[in-house]
């Protein structure tokens, strides 16, 4: 595979196919799936059209984020759920836990069928007739999501180059979207994390929606804390947990995680920060005495924006 420079390249000149192998597929079905789903998910299932995809979440009872994933619906009480390898046992287990009565089925299709991106430039490509593909809306790059079974995947992805997980996290980071386990876990609330697009307002009842829509409603949709980019403009190791303060030396956030973009030739960095910290200068400080200045990216996501 290209450099990382190179594949990044790529994605601007022409665009590029990423394969996300550390995704799980789990088929929920049955003639109860879509009042269950309704009631137990972030998002308004009851309104979610036969091939549409919707990214979503569970959460318990004080809106914290138990796991986030897409939801593509195959067939009016069929549902696949795309959830990244680390959270697929946890997720399963949830809905089952809270299944009662209800007539529903899990299936595990992971073998079945294996998630592409294309990303960047170019046109979205032909897709094999028993495929599934959707424009994702949450990245400020294009990118077509393609859900297609397995024997095609590598006929298919003779369309285009491919780019790593590194190259595909670096478009993520600089959307601000969070990687579950990394940038935001079960001890977040969604909101906190740039996932308002994994939520449905006034959709009735799920475990959370008091404390979502409390939010929306009283704070304007801002929480305490947000997820935020950052840039430093130069290479240097800023590690998870790392500091960020105010101008003043105060404490004003912590970082979740930090990338190098040799295209742009900045330091990305996540970080969740307070609000009242929003607005003016930030620093990190690398020990011993070494200070270096941050600077809040002018990106959708940030609520300073």
């Amino acid at each position: 595979m290209k450099s990382l420079l190179q594949q990044l390249e790529q994605i601007e000149k022409w665009g590029a196919f990423y394969e996300a192998s550390d995704n799980r597929v789990l088929e929920v079905s049955g003639s109860d799936s879509t009042p269950f789903l309704h009631r137990m998910l972030s998002q308004n299932i009851q309104k979610q059209e036969i091939g549409q995809f919707l990214h979503s979440a569970l959460l318990d009872r004080k809106g914290m984020l138990l796991s986030l994933f897409g939801v593509l619906k195959i067939r009016p009480d069929g549902y696949l759920f795309l959830i990244q390898q680390s959270l697929f046992q946890k997720t399963w287990d949830h809905l089952k836990k809270f299944k009662v009565m209800d007539k529903v089925d899990f299936v595990d299709r992971s073998c079945e069928y294996r998630l592409l991106y294309q990303v960047g430039s170019g046109t979205e490509t032909v897709k094999p007739s028993d495929s599934y593909s959707w424009k994702e809306t949450i990245y400020l790059k294009p990118v077509v999501g393609y859900l297609i079974p397995s024997p095609e995947i590598d006929r298919f992805k003779r369309n285009g180059p491919s780019i790593s997980k590194e190259a595909f996290d670096l478009v993520r980071m600089e959307s601000g979207i969070p990687e579950y386990g990394v940038d935001i876990d079960e001890t977040a609330i969604v909101l906190e994390g740039n996932l308002h697009f994994a939520v449905a307002r006034n959709k009735g009842c799920y475990p959370g929606q008091e404390v979502v829509e409390r939010i929306f409603s009283y704070g304007k949709g801002r929480t305490p804390k947000n997820l935020c980019l950052l840039t430093v403009d130069e290479e240097v190791q800023i590690p998870a947990g790392t500091i960020v303060y105010d101008a003043e030396g105060k404490e004003a956030g912590k970082v979740t995680s930090a990338r190098w973009h040799p295209l742009k030739k900045k330091l990305l960095v996540l970080a969740y920060l307070d609000h009242k910290f929003l607005k003016g200068e930030l620093a990190f400080k690398i020990p011993p005495l070494c200070q270096k200045s941050l600077h809040l990216a002018p990106f959708p996501g940030n609520p300073r924006n």
